[in-house]
């Protein structure tokens, strides 16, 4: 979630993945530091289609902008992220669990519709290990992470379609909102989110 250099305030949301494999919803939510720093945790639900299991998982993140767009010099949003997620389950009476850790950066721009309204195209490639366990037997392995996103504001809300591609593409949809936002001396008044 971009907000202005300098702002700072807190976003709730919901999300739904799919994939071949598997599927997932979610509620999260997160606190924006200055524009620039975002810090944030999702609880949600995991169904894996083949085996008809359900995991909870818990999954929190980082994002730091690096360099952030303005009308003058810097066309672009560059930000690196990190991701740790973990979840758990009792299957066939044994305790099965898994956690991913991905690294990852992502490239934007903001188109400005109107005072209102954002469309935000984002591009982020990244690298994971995933760790699978049942009982005492475990694997794990690397993976790449390619992602397309469009994310569109509306004054607090937002609309974020993900494609992630590979071996298991998969389609995620996210729709939240940025609650009051807030300055040095006080709170700003809520014009758009760029």
């Amino acid at each position: 979630m971009i907000l202005d250099d300098g702002s700072s305030g807190f976003d709730i949301g919901v999300g739904f993945s799919t994939s071949k494999s598997s599927s997932k919803l979610y509620l999260g939510g997160g606190y924006i530091h200055n524009g620039r720093l975002n810090v944030g945790l999702d609880i949600g639900v995991l169904n894996l289609k083949e085996q008809d299991v359900i995991f909870t998982s818990i999954n929190s993140k980082i994002g730091y902008f690096i360099l952030r767009q303005n009308k003058y010099t810097m066309p672009l949003n560059l930000s690196v992220k990190g991701n740790f997620e973990y979840g758990s389950t009792l299957y066939s009476g044994l305790v099965t669990d898994f956690y991913l850790f991905l690294i990852s950066t992502d490239i934007s721009h903001t188109f400005e519709i109107n005072d209102y309204i954002n469309f935000i195209p984002s591009g982020e490639v990244g690298f994971g290990k995933i760790n699978a366990s049942i009982a005492d037997i475990s694997s794990s392995g690397y993976y790449i992470s390619l992602s397309l996103m469009a994310m569109i504001t509306i004054n607090n809300f937002y609309f974020l379609p993900k494609i992630n591609f590979g071996e298991n593409t998969a389609f995620t949809i996210n729709i939240g909102t940025v609650l009051p936002r807030f300055q040095m001396g006080g709170v700003k008044k809520t014009r758009r989110l760029l």
